[in-house]
């Protein structure tokens, strides 16, 4: 039980000092929205591996589904040069989910953070959903053959 504890712990941890490297990795788009000096570099250890093996890691063993992504372009601006990919997985049955960032130039998907007992805001969740399917009715017709 102690090994499963300390298991947590550290990914605790690891979430923790993710989090705060993807705020320096991602000081271009930073820089858009936060005060100068409010955010600071930090080197923490982050866990990176080939992209196709994390992702059908998550799928196939930690049975997570997709939950969103989105592209990270230099300044965030729509026409920037694509950073990478952050993406959000969770489990519903038990309420795991993580965060990750794929990188393209190196093939590689990076843990940014672990999270247990999600709780989620149901009417924030219910305004993409609805935002989202507004979206799609908007799509043109395509005809297949």
């Amino acid at each position: 039980m102690m090994k499963y504890v300390k298991i947590f712990l550290g990914f605790l941890a690891l979430g923790m000092f993710c989090a705060l490297v993807y705020g320096s990795l991602n000081k271009a788009q930073a820089d858009e929205v936060f005060p100068p000096d409010l955010l600071k570099v930090q080197s923490v250890p982050v866990y990176c591996g080939n992209s196709f093996e994390v992702l059908v890691t998550t799928m196939n063993t930690f049975k997570m589904e997709l939950l969103g992504s989105s592209n990270v372009t230099v300044q965030g601006q729509p026409d920037g040069r694509l950073l990478g990919t952050m993406s959000v997985w969770y489990n519903t049955e038990n309420r795991k989910g993580v965060f990750y960032l794929t990188i393209p130039q190196t093939g590689e998907t990076c843990l940014l953070s672990y999270g247990i007992d999600w709780v989620f805001d149901t009417e924030i969740l219910l305004d993409v959903v609805n935002d989202s399917l507004a979206n799609v009715s908007k799509l043109p017709d395509i005809e297949v053959e």
